[in-house]
């Protein structure tokens, strides 16, 4: 059929079978200059479309042209491979990285991009599982490496035309090309089950009942470079070369105003699962040279973006998707992007345990350092990095989260930026802390986290501004002693540590020059790209993580309280990672 077809396009065609199951249909097409459209003139090209049949009702095509065949009824091809499978090439590594990623909404986008393509080092240390979860994956490119970490591959893979491209090996002769085919050939038949936390964060196809009633239709045009021009009974009209958004009611029009253009839309169980069907025909062309075509319904087909349907159903690239947010069934903590966020510390909790070791309406101080029932007095213990060969028990529980941190500073009371700034020459952590009433058997509630929390991500400007000049506004407290002067107990010195050495002012003019240099140092980091930004919020007595990670898997039958945590943390990590800032919860085992 493929080499009819070459012939009938006035084509010099000619077919190859081999003995390895390999058909080639090679062909010299004469293409209508682009460049010279008023004179007689054509381009000739060599094209080349190589076909293999796989197992499990699976075609291999190569095609020159980069035509899309799937669906084709003449060829009798089905859908593109499913995604599922298509992502199966993971197994081919022990582990992998997505670099590149292109989605479509499936869902309504009044006040988001209908289509997003995003490029990075590591995507899937950045996978916004709630924001994804109303997107569709598109396009993807991903590197796989082995078990030494070595790149073993490089692939792109297109969900939408079912295509894999391998961008490590792309260069094959004829049989090589061959073993390619085969070694995916059974990849594909495989039953490897592999996990992407970017890639699971998208929308999954879903079965639905047809019966569901269609809300709108929205067409992409936006790849033509000219308006499309419309014929209905003789009269001509245009459509822009844009996004096109149409209210569906017992059909709509293609065509505002213009009722001999309206299109009934009927649903189906089988490919092809929407069926388009005009009133009446409907010619068009895509540019004046065009000869117009009748055959409206194939061009409204490929160009259909999404439909939106009732019950958050959305249709787009020949299947169904419905938005749900990640817990509405079982959510897996151990296995999403929150187990790098929310830490579980055995420290953080305690009936003892106070958050600046307030007691008898007194904040105490110890030898000049916080009390050892305080959760200061742990973050705090970091300053052990002055001493000559500290242990980890000197360094105490956060330490292995900012190693051979150089600087820490108690920022604590006023309109404070944090609790405590803590650095290392390639980190910078504003650290809020909270402690709260419940040492025995703390819970997981949004409310636990929520004043913290919001502390946190207000204070962002401080950790993110480019501005040098920019200082706390509880700059003069941190010229005095802490808490406050006056205070029954005082703690003398804010700065903890600097330049990897403890400090201790010979006068006050000392102290307010060392207090600058520390700022110099801070806001050098703050506006360095190669110092990782970090928010750490620490709750302690308060919040469980075992409790948050059990009542997750219960997805939609979780306890209220714990699904507007998850959505209050994943709000937070969304607007940091918006400033490129990474967030870490510690709350208690």
């Amino acid at each position: 059929m493929l080499y009819w077809r070459c012939h009938n396009n006035g084509e010099l065609a000619k077919q190859f079978n081999t003995q390895i199951g390999i058909y080639i249909i090679a062909s010299i097409a004469f293409n209508r200059s682009k460049f010279l459209k008023e004179h007689f003139f054509f381009e000739p090209s060599l094209e080349i479309t190589i076909i293999k049949e796989l197992s499990n009702n699976i075609v291999a095509i190569y095609d020159s042209r980069g035509r899309r065949l799937s669906r084709d009824k003449e060829l009798k091809l089905g859908s593109a491979v499913p995604q599922e499978n298509l992502f199966k090439i993971l197994s081919l590594g022990e582990s992998s990285t997505t670099k590149e990623a292109s989605s479509k909404s499936v869902s309504s986008a009044r006040r988001r991009p209908d289509s997003i393509a995003i490029k990075g080092q590591n995507l899937d240390q950045m996978a916004d599982q709630q924001a994804n979860s109303s997107y569709r994956i598109s396009t993807v490119r991903l590197d796989t490496y082995d078990i030494m970490k070595t790149k073993s591959g490089s692939y792109y893979v297109g969900v939408d035309s079912g295509r894999i491209s391998d961008q490590k090996e792309n260069s094959f002769s004829l049989h090589e090309l061959n073993d390619w085919l085969e070694k995916m050939n059974n990849v594909l038949a495989g039953d490897s089950l592999v996990n992407n936390p970017l890639i699971d964060s998208y929308a999954k196809p879903v079965n639905i009942d047809t019966n569901v009633n269609i809300e709108s239709v929205i067409f992409d045009f936006s790849e033509f470079e000219s308006p499309i021009t419309i014929s209905i009974d003789g009269s001509t009209h245009t459509i822009d070369n844009d996004f096109l958004h149409r209210n569906y009611d017992d059909g709509f029009l293609l065509l505002p105003g213009v009722e001999e253009s309206r299109i009934v839309i009927e649903l189906r169980n089988e490919e092809p699962y929407l069926d388009m069907n005009p009133d009446q025909p409907i010619f068009y062309s895509i540019n004046e040279h065009d000869v117009q075509n009748e055959n409206i319904v194939d061009l409204l087909t490929e160009h259909l973006h999404k439909a939106l349907l009732e019950n958050g159903i959305g249709y787009s690239q020949d299947k169904f998707y419905q938005t749900k947010l990640p817990v509405e069934h079982s959510f897996n903590f151990d296995e999403s992007n929150l187990a790098n966020v929310v830490i579980g510390l055995p420290e953080l909790l305690g009936e003892n345990l106070d958050e600046k070791g307030y007691k008898n309406k007194v904040y105490q101080v110890v030898n000049q350092n916080f009390s050892a029932e305080s959760i200061f007095y742990l973050l705090d213990k970091i300053k052990a990095n002055g001493m000559d060969n500290p242990t980890r028990a000197d360094l105490g529980p956060f330490s292995p989260y900012i190693p051979n941190a150089d600087l820490v500073l108690n920022t604590d009371m006023g309109t404070e930026p944090a609790d405590f700034i803590l650095s290392s020459k390639n980190k910078l952590v504003y650290v809020h802390i909270k402690c709260g009433d419940s040492p025995k058997k703390p819970q997981s509630s949004a409310g636990a986290l929520a004043e913290v929390g919001s502390q946190a991500i207000k204070n962002m400007e401080m950790l993110v501004s480019g501005n040098e000049l920019l200082r706390p506004g509880n700059w003069n407290l941190l010229l005095s002693a802490w808490p406050t002067a006056g205070a029954e107990q005082l703690m003398y010195e804010r700065i903890r540590l600097i330049n990897g050495k403890s400090y201790t002012a010979s006068n006050s003019q000392d102290r307010q020059q060392k207090l600058n240099e520390v700022w110099h140092v801070v806001s050098q980091r703050r506006r360095s790209t190669a110092v990782r930004k970090e928010i750490w919020i620490v709750s302690a007595n308060s919040f469980s993580i075992e409790h948050f990670k059990s009542q997750l898997w219960l997805g939609q039958n979780a306890a209220s309280e714990t699904l507007q945590a998850y959505q209050l943390i994943n709000s937070w990590i969304s607007t940091a990672h918006i400033n490129d800032v990474e967030l870490k919860i510690f709350v208690s085992p």
